[in-house]
């Protein structure tokens, strides 16, 4: 019970550093601003258990995990499979990420593992044994098994997709999936 809430606390507070962001004129700053974002919530969530199927603080999975902090943090709904994650938005050469790329990896046949790109060849996933945690992209096992990036148009980031349409706050898009 303490440590729900606990938990619930820090995501409290990483919610509330979110919401104070501020989103400047620059690529490079909007970049740390989405990065700090990012590793607040993760700070929040981190050690939570791997949870088949969990949602919450007392246990959660992969996907729940990233669809969550991208809804919480920057109103998106993402894809609820790993492979529909691998065609949402627009690819990332490995070279290329910034925080809050979605990072797939290939453990079983196909996308099978995501994570958020958080920046400093770091990435927030769940893990099965550790749960919540911070892996490494050079990591000899991340990095062979990485299959592919994804960009989606967060909002206020610079993009080189179309405009987001008008009436969200923010450009945020809801994709339906």
């Amino acid at each position: 019970m303490h440590r729900t809430l606990t938990g619930l606390g820090l995501f409290a507070l990483a919610l509330l550093h979110a919401g104070c962001g501020t989103v400047s004129g620059t690529a490079g700053s909007h970049a740390q601003s989405v990065e700090a974002d990012l590793r607040a919530a993760q700070e929040a969530w981190h050690g939570t258990p791997y949870a088949p199927g969990g949602s919450d603080l007392t246990g959660i999975d992969q996907i729940s995990f990233v669809r969550r902090l991208y809804e919480d943090l920057f109103a998106i709904d993402l894809p609820r499979t790993p492979s529909r994650m691998a065609e949402a938005g627009q690819e990332v050469q490995r070279n290329d990420l910034r925080a809050g790329d979605l990072v797939l990896f290939r453990l079983a046949a196909g996308p099978s593992h995501v994570g958020i790109y958080l920046g400093r060849n770091e990435f927030a996933h769940v893990d099965i044994d550790s749960g919540v945690a911070i892996g490494r992209m050079d990591d000899a096992a991340w990095s062979d098994a990485f299959l592919t990036a994804r960009r989606l148009n967060l909002p206020g980031q610079p993009s080189r997709q179309e405009p987001a349409p008008k009436g969200r706050p923010g450009g945020g898009q809801r994709t339906g999936w």
